[in-house]
Order: structure tokens, then C-alpha cells, then sequence
């Protein structure tokens, strides 16, 4: 899929895409014939999670943390988990998305963020 159909399945906009590409979180294939970005089903799940993970302000750093399967710390910051439980709505979000990932993902999220 091209980065327009990836941006409408994700949810993240194009500009958005562009530069999680930039900052290295997200490496879509190439149309040799025209170098145009080849975008798979996966990387519309990681798009969906970097979102999520955004909703919540987790750094880019942190998410190319959970990307890689590092972990960035074994729960928030106190005023990271006094931020995030102010924002039910964020958490929603990311409660919707997390069933649909894959196995590795949710394994990578389940040391992070427990609702208080």
C-alpha cells in the first residue's frame, strides 16, 4: 500500500509517517522501479502503536526503545503515571489497539504502563 492507504488504515498522517521514517522507527520497503515506500500490514500495526504510545507521551526514544524490545524503565516516572491516569480517553486508545498486535509487540508493552 501506498503512504496515503497506510496513513488512512493507521490513523497518522502522512507528515506524521514521513518523519517516524526520518527518526528511524519505521523502515518501509521499496518499489524498485520507482523508489516509491511499499507499506505492509505490519508496518500499519507499528504506526498504530507508535501512535498509541504517543497518546500516552512516551518519547521517541522510549517508543524505539519498545520497538527494538528494550525497556526503556520498569514502570513510569511518578509524574508520568500521575499524567497518563489523568487521560482515560489515552488509555482507551491504546487498550483497542494492543489486542490487534502482534505477539512480540504486545510483549514489549506488557512491563509498561499499568492503569492506576
Amino acid at each position: 500500500m501506498n503512504i496515503k492507504q497506510a496513513s488512512d488504515a493507521s490513523g497518522v498522517p502522512s507528515r506524521n509517517i514521513r518523519y517516524y521514517e526520518q527518526e528511524g522507527l519505521l523502515c518501509p520497503s521499496r518499489n524498485p522501479e520507482n523508489d516509491y515506500r511499499i507499506y505492509t500490514d505490519r508496518d500499519v500495526h507499528t504506526l498504530k502503536l507508535i501512535r498509541a504510545l504517543r497518546m500516552l507521551d512516551m518519547p521517541l526514544e522510549d517508543i524505539r526503545a519498545v520497538l527494538q524490545g528494550r525497556f526503556p524503565w520498569p514502570l513510569p516516572p511518578a509524574d508520568r503515571q500521575n499524567g497518563c491516569n489523568s487521560e482515560p480517553g489515552n488509555w482507551r486508545a491504546l487498550f483497542v489497539f494492543v489486542p490487534n498486535c502482534s505477539k512480540r509487540m504486545k510483549r514489549s508493552l506488557s512491563w509498561t504502563w499499568t492503569p492506576g
